[in-house]
This record gives structure tokens, C-alpha cells and sequence, in this order.
């Protein structure tokens, strides 16, 4: 058979057995993709809807953690994209296909000066001066997060990090569990500032709104004289206590009486006869004393002659009021032997 016609027959046959057909010789990729995606090389419609790599792109259908967030606008990525972005926009900032050595991520400049801002949470006070990896570490991701990105690189990745405090402050917190419960939610803002721990932003305003309003003598106390450190039930570490089963006032003040109590009651009830504006003068008088009701001379007469009786308590000499008699002679004696 002629060279001529042989050529022709075999050109016929690989036309119709579309040996040059692209499905059968796809076009080659135009350079070597990044470390992160390496294990796809040749695998060009895991990212492209067409098998030449021209097609859409198919970013977002793998990444899912970036998705989502974009929807619910969170994050970076929602305030430089709209929430019907789609992963055509991808390409924009992330060009594949440099190598494994190539920048998957453009700072733009130093990663020092990312505006940080953008990502909803803003770095103030001694924030600004932390290191990025100190945040953005694998240690520093909840537990739920991690599992929408079970397959990253949690080294590298920015993702993940939550807003609240507890998360990179984990154990430094001398509260404990404390505020965990509604409506502190340990909220750790609510007292404190990126500018440092101390001094507390809870003000005596803020106080007035408890269950124990800072009144009188109190408002002048310093706080850390009421609330004192205690050892945590779960460890030897010391924290102050901010939460009181009880709002007698013995539970800071040593009772002086002894056994003077209220009936009915197990505790004092100092404020019957005592006020935040000082322990002096009583406000006891002479009308509230009807287990001997004081008549004619007796109502002239001051309170420590006949509630003579002391005993020490914190270095001073207080009065026992229970040890006077309720019988003439018990005061009266020497008019009694006349």
C-alpha cells in the first residue's frame, strides 16, 4: 500500500476513535498546585465543573467552613464578601497552580499589619501587642469548631477562634465557674477591659443592682476586705469569693454579742439595732426594751450601768447584754441589804 494512502487511513481512524480528543488527552495544568492542595494534582473537577480546568470554580462546595461563614456573617471573609458570594470570587484574593511553595494567602504587607478589625473583633489594649499564633493555635479552638475543620491544617489555619475570653484564657481565670451561669455567661467584659485585668470596671452603681446595694460605711470599704480569697473546691488555688449563701451581716462581721439573737432566727439581725453608716450609735432605744420594759427612773438611767458585763472580741472590750438580771437585787444590791 502506498506511504500516501496508508497515511490517510490511519489519520481517518484515529479521527473516529477521537484519539485527539481533550477527554482523552486533557490540557495540561498550567503549573503545579499549592502544598495544601497537592494531593489533587491531575484531579482538575474536584475544583473545576469542566475536566479541561476551564470551567466554574467549586471552591466553596469544599470548603464549607468558609461558606457558612460567609452566609451567617462571621468572620473576615463575610465583610469583604456578600453572603450569595459565590467561588468564582475565591480566585480573586487565592491564585492556585504558584507550587507548593507559593503565598496561598496575600497579606498585602506584614501579617503584623492586618487590619483586624475585619474579622469583627477588634484588637485593643494589650491585645494589640499578642502575637497571632499566641490566639490562632490549635489549643485555642472550641471543641465545636473543631469539627468543621477536622480535615485543615489546624496549625496554619485562622479559622475557628471564638470571641469569648475563657477560650485563650482558659484556667487563668480567678473566678472559676462562678459567672458560668446566666446572666454573667462569663461575660468577662462585663468587668473587665483588654487593657488589663485590674482595676475592675464594676462600679458601685453596678453594685446597687445586686442582692446587697452598698450603703453608708460600706460604700468606703474596700472591696477586696469583703471579698476575701477562698480555696477553689476544685484545686489549691486561692480565688476571691464573689458569691455569698448568706447576706447576714456576721458572714463579714464578727458578732461582739455572743449569743444575742432575734427569735426565730439562727443568726443576728445586727440591723435591728445597727446601721451601714456605723456600728456607733445604736439605734436601739430605750421603747424597743420590752423584755424589761425601762419606766420612772429607769429610763434616765445609761445602758452600761446596768449592762455592765464585757468580754473581748477582736482586741476591744464589748458589752454582754444578756448577763444583766431582770431582778431588783441583781442591780440593787446594796440598797437591798439597807
Amino acid at each position: 500500500m502506498p506511504k500516501a494512502m496508508l497515511f490517510a487511513c490511519l489519520s481517518v481512524a484515529f479521527a473516529c476513535t477521537g484519539a485527539f480528543s481533550p477527554q482523552v488527552f486533557p490540557q495540561k495544568a498550567p503549573g503545579p498546585l499549592s502544598k495544601a492542595h497537592s494531593s489533587l494534582d491531575g484531579s482538575c473537577t474536584v475544583c473545576h465543573s469542566k475536566e479541561d480546568g476551564t470551567g466554574e470554580f467549586q471552591c466553596l462546595d469544599c470548603h464549607d467552613e468558609i461558606g457558612s461563614r460567609i452566609k451567617a456573617k462571621r468572620g473576615y471573609h463575610s465583610s469583604v464578601l456578600e453572603p450569595t458570594a459565590t467561588s468564582a470570587e475565591c480566585a480573586a484574593c487565592h491564585a492556585e497552580h504558584q507550587g507548593p511553595d507559593g503565598e496561598f494567602i496575600p497579606w498585602g504587607g506584614p501579617i503584623d499589619d492586618f487590619d483586624h478589625t475585619q474579622t469583627g473583633f477588634t484588637l485593643e489594649g494589650r491585645h494589640t501587642k499578642v502575637q497571632c499564633r499566641k490566639c490562632h493555635s490549635r489549643q485555642n479552638i472550641p471543641a465545636q469548631e473543631l469539627a468543621t475543620l477536622a480535615s485543615r491544617d489546624l496549625d496554619r489555619t485562622f479559622l475557628g477562634l471564638s470571641t469569648d475570653c475563657q477560650v485563650c484564657h482558659v484556667g487563668q481565670s480567678p473566678h472559676g465557674t462562678r459567672f458560668a451561669a446566666e446572666p454573667h455567661g462569663n461575660r468577662c467584659r462585663e468587668c473587665h477591659t483588654p487593657k488589663g485585668f485590674v482595676p475592675s470596671t464594676f462600679s458601685l452603681a453596678r453594685h446597687g443592682k445586686t442582692r446587697f446595694p452598698l450603703e453608708g460605711a460600706h460604700a468606703a470599704t474596700v472591696c477586696a476586705d469583703c471579698h476575701t480569697r477562698v480555696r477553689k473546691p476544685e484545686g489549691e488555688e486561692l480565688a476571691r469569693r464573689f458569691h455569698f449563701e448568706s447576706l447576714a451581716c456576721v458572714s463579714c462581721h464578727q458578732n461582739p454579742h455572743g449569743t444575742v439573737t432575734t427569735a426565730g432566727h439562727q443568726e443576728p439581725k445586727c440591723e435591728q439595732c445597727h446601721t451601714t453608716n456605723g456600728w456607733r450609735p445604736s439605734s436601739f432605744t430605750r421603747a424597743r426594751h420590752v423584755a424589761f420594759p425601762l419606766t420612772g427612773a429607769h429610763l434616765k438611767v445609761p445602758c452600761r450601768l446596768c449592762h455592765d458585763a464585757t468580754r473581748e472580741v477582736a482586741g476591744r472590750r464589748v458589752m454582754v447584754f444578756r448577763t444583766a438580771s431582770k431582778d431588783c437585787a441583781g442591780c440593787h444590791a446594796e440598797r437591798a441589804e439597807e
